[in-house]
């Protein structure tokens, strides 16, 4: 929820249905339930997070060329 800027996301399995051909048959939609974070803490919490992968004892989750954040301990 934090990296969906407080926003708690109805999760779905199927993105999209396309034919062999490529034809777009289906595409889901995002349903939004509710907000359940100010968009400006959950910016706060992603880089308080990405800071443990960045600066802290996560150093061995980081991946080159991709954003990640983590906690460790309890």
């Amino acid at each position: 929820m934090v990296f969906h800027k407080g926003l708690a996301i109805k999760p779905y399995g199927i993105l999209e249905v396309r034919t062999s051909s490529g034809k777009l048959l289906y595409k889901r939609e995002p349903f939004v339930v509710t907000e359940v974070l100010e968009e400006a803490i959950t910016k706060t919490m992603a880089n308080l997070l990405r800071g443990v992968v960045t600066r802290g004892t996560g150093k061995l989750a980081a991946i080159k060329g991709q954003y990640v954040a983590g906690k460790t301990g309890t």
